[in-house]
């Protein structure tokens, strides 16, 4: 397999996670926790692939908690060209409750939030559908009583996937979220080399002029390098409703 450089890369997955911040929400418990049993953890899981749409990804434990490593095209080798997704994983899903804490540091951020970094892996289902293949990867929170299902969906051969997250609260009582992901990427390019190799492409929809597609650098969405680390996120509000 020849190298791939990381623009064939990117323009080759189709690949798009959205993290909307969810305001003001809340998940109500659904009655007793006897009545509601969280599924059971899952006995010293291991490492897996997901395969769908040309796509390939990557997830591996850390104490029986999940991570994705790396989302790469069919055939394509970390090694040749991309950032080796081995080094290092992030958490699958991103959750911060009213009340929790967060265990990262640096100024507020949506990362870190708690339970989303206790979250223990449970189980993990794939069937097939009409359009193409579904997997639903369960994960619990055994202190708030929640259990959160990461769904990824493909479209036939088409290099698209559609992710989504559904958090149902088992426990006795009312639980606030003020943060959870829809999509978590990682290893898609060093640090340093976001501004050079990474191009956003986002689409304004309004009433009958859906798909207005648009591209922008990092730092054009927000995304600065100071030379350090950087506290800043690349933020798009892609949905224009029509004034009162």
């Amino acid at each position: 397999m020849s190298n791939v450089d990381r623009r064939t890369f990117l323009r080759g997955t189709g690949v798009l996670a959205i993290a909307p911040v969810v305001g003001e929400l809340e998940v109500f418990s659904e009655g007793l926790a006897e009545l509601h049993q969280l599924p059971a953890p899952a006995k010293s899981p291991a490492p897996f692939e997901w395969e769908a749409a040309h796509l390939v990804f990557s997830f591996e434990f850390l104490d029986n908690r999940l991570r994705i490593k790396s989302i790469l095209p069919e055939g394509v080798a970390a090694a040749e060209g991309l950032p080796a997704p081995t080094s290092s994983s992030g958490v699958e899903v991103a959750l911060h409750c009213t009340g929790e804490d967060a265990d990262d540091h640096h100024g507020t951020k949506f990362t870190g939030g708690m339970p989303g970094g206790r979250l223990v892996y449970s189980e993990r289902e794939e069937s097939t559908t009409s359009s193409g293949k579904r997997m639903v990867l369960t994960q619990i929170d055994q202190a708030l009583g929640l259990k959160v299902e990461s769904i990824y969906e493909s479209f036939h051969d088409i290099p698209v996937l559609r992710r989504s997250t559904r958090v149902t609260n088992l426990g006795p009582k009312d639980v606030g979220i003020e943060y959870l992901s829809s999509g978590m990427l990682h290893n898609l390019d060093l640090p340093r080399e976001f501004e050079q190799e990474l191009i956003i492409h986002f689409a304004f929809n309004t009433w009958q002029a859906e798909g207005q597609w648009h591209t922008l650098k990092p730092s054009q969405a927000g995304f600065l390098d100071n030379g350090n680390f950087t506290l800043s996120a690349a933020t798009l509000r892609c949905c224009r409703w029509p004034s009162a």
